[in-house]
């Protein structure tokens, strides 16, 4: 276990030096071309998760997959509402009998659910970082260092399962030790931030536990997809951590509401 928190820390150190150099000092076509990189592995790995295996499909799908980043990224609000109502059916679907999300093994349907999840990531992703990178970065270390917290914390504490039928391993206990750290994480960014006053302080620190709370969201709909496909993880790309979608699953969910948030209160 020791062997495997150590290896779970390289990983992570290198993601957290990766993600200061490129959200603050890569030029925007830089940072956008290391986001489409990230996102079709994380696609790529969807594909391998819900049984698509045969190369030649494979390709044609991520060729589509390409497009439709193309197309959501023209069309930014659009795609962010639909991000709203696709985390909100996720949220319901998480709540139902496993029962219920047997349409989901359905390759069709999975693949058109797998382009509702990554593409508005990216898109949100890239839009932050040319809007403010300060705020990108914000988003990108409450959610990193709430999802640690919750490892180590379930880890050593969690007693209380979370949701079992989806995630055996995920405790209140952890989510707890997420929310508080990842606050304090988030808070600690924010006192970086140019004039605020303890208003916007404090509307900061709502947004960070809202933000956590997707996170979550994002990171128990990708337990649910390697349950129902029978996955331990979508990959081992990153040691430690998994595949690349393992990685960046709390971001799937928390990186574009958290844009039209930010759009909505003009925080960025």
């Amino acid at each position: 276990m020791m062997a495997k928190h150590i290896t779970r820390i390289r990983t992570g150190l290198f993601l957290a030096i990766l993600a200061i150099v490129s959200v603050f000092y890569f030029p925007n076509f830089l940072f956008s071309l290391l986001v489409f990189f990230i996102i079709s592995a994380a696609f790529w790995e969807w594909l391998e998760l819900i049984s698509i295996r045969f190369l030649f499909y494979k390709m044609l799908l991520l060729l589509f997959f390409w497009f439709m980043l193309i197309v959501f990224e023209r069309e930014l609000m659009l795609t962010l509402k639909l991000a709203v109502v696709w985390w909100s059916l996720a949220l319901m679907l998480i709540f139902l009998p496993r029962a219920s999300w047997n349409f989901l093994k359905n390759k069709c349907v999975a693949l058109v659910v797998g382009i509702l999840v990554l593409a508005p990531t990216a898109v949100a992703a890239t839009t932050l970082h040319q809007e403010n990178r300060l705020v990108l970065f914000y988003l990108i270390m409450t959610v990193s260092f709430a999802d640690t917290a919750a490892y180590f914390v379930g880890s050593r504490y969690g007693r209380r399962r979370l949701m079992p039928s989806i995630s055996p391993k995920k405790s209140v206990e952890g989510l707890i030790g997420g929310l508080i750290v990842g606050t304090l994480a988030g808070l600690l960014e924010v006192i970086f931030m140019p004039n605020l006053s303890w208003a916007q302080v404090g509307t900061w620190t709502l947004l960070s536990v809202v933000l956590i709370m997707f996170s979550v969201l994002g990171d128990l709909f990708e337990s649910l997809m390697k349950r129902l496909h029978d996955a331990k993880d979508s990959g081992s790309f990153l040691p430690g951590h998994g595949g690349v979608l393992d990685r960046i699953d709390s971001q799937t969910a928390a990186a574009p509401i958290f844009l039209l948030l930010c759009m909505s209160f003009h925080l960025c």
